[in-house]
């Protein structure tokens, strides 16, 4: 229980810095619903999608279902790309020297 809180309280103080403007970033978590990021286009399809089942996969130390594993990168890539095309902005992308575009598929079969 200790440790949810502080990182709930990591959390709020990272993305309350964002929002004054103290910090530059973007946040993205498993629980995070792709709808959230408020992007105009949703190549993978992703903004109807319910992200809690796979968020409430417990970690462990054995190994999972390949079908597992595929499933969470999918979606980790799916929220990524979401956050990073969202924040990211055309200025940082010049500053830095790289392109974000919308991605044209999941790293694997299947989506998530």
């Amino acid at each position: 229980m200790i440790d949810n809180q502080v990182r709930s309280l990591r959390k709020r103080s990272l993305i309350d810095a964002y929002l004054k403007n103290e910090r530059s970033g973007a946040y993205w978590g498993i629980r995070t619903p792709f709808r959230d990021y408020g992007l105009p286009e949703d190549p993978l399809g992703c903004a109807t999608r319910d992200p809690m089942p796979l968020a409430e996969i417990p970690t462990r130390l054995k190994a999972m279902p390949k079908e597992e594993q595929e499933k969470l990168i999918n979606w980790g890539y799916a929220i990524c790309d979401a956050a990073l095309r969202r924040h990211f902005d055309s200025a940082l992308q010049q500053k830095y020297g790289v392109a974000i575009a919308a991605p044209r598929g999941f790293p694997y079969a299947g989506g998530y």
